[in-house]
């Protein structure tokens, strides 16, 4: 799920999925999509709304880059777990060296929609890491993906199956979304101005709003 070798601008497969996210976050749909994160913020069964909170979150400074125990914990928010102890050891202890040096280059200050597109293509370092995670036994895309949006959630996504299937199984996850924000800037905006229509979520990247809006569409939103 992570990047492929066209220029995302350049895959013209993704136009589809991009109309539906238009239509959830700047066009005819936008209410329901407040309506997804009210639900989900709001009501008790969403454990998700604490995923990027727990333990003050996991781009904080001191563990921005090293995989930590309540990065782990915080996937159980999400409805995944790693319940095998050998692949817990490999992303604490035997792998932790190589995940770090990836993870301390990528920026914790910065959005998706604020860099380019060799941020995520092919040897960047995010690349990387999503690689490098996907190598330990146990970890697939959807815990790989969830895992670096616990390190980084303005710049990279959560994205499960729920969300693949929903956007027509893209190729790559990452040259969607990217491309989704940086061919119209008004969509960054349409993310940006939720709060203001839904309380209590200013402390979520606008990746991260666009994520829960999806998956709630893709599982009908809890009705």
């Amino acid at each position: 799920m992570s990047s492929d070798d066209a220029h995302p601008l350049e895959v013209l497969s993704f136009e589809p999925a991009h109309q539906l996210m238009d239509s959830l976050v700047v066009g005819n749909q936008r209410g329901l999509a407040v309506e997804y994160l009210k639900n989900y913020f709001e009501t008790e069964p969403y454990t998700g709304r604490w995923f990027d909170r727990l333990d003050d979150g996991g781009d904080r400074p001191e563990v921005a880059g090293r995989i930590t125990a309540s990065d782990l914990v915080a996937l159980s928010l999400l409805g995944v777990a790693i319940r095998r102890g050998d692949v817990v050891i490999d992303l604490l202890y035997r792998r932790a060296a190589e995940l770090s040096e990836r993870l301390e280059v990528i920026p914790t200050d910065v959005a998706m929609h604020e860099v380019p597109w060799a941020s995520f293509g092919p040897g960047s370092a995010a690349d990387e890491a999503y690689w490098l995670l996907r190598q330990c036994r146990g970890v697939g895309r959807t815990v790989a993906n969830k895992l670096l949006a616990r390190k980084r959630p303005q710049l990279l996504p959560v994205y499960d199956e729920q969300v693949h299937h929903l956007l027509g199984q893209p190729p790559s996850a990452w040259s969607l979304l990217w491309s989704w924000f940086h061919i119209c800037q008004v969509r960054d905006e349409g993310l940006a101005a939720f709060d203001e229509e839904v309380a209590g979520i200013k402390d979520i990247s606008l990746l991260r709003r666009l994520d829960v809006v999806l998956w709630m569409a893709a599982t009908s939103g809890g009705h």
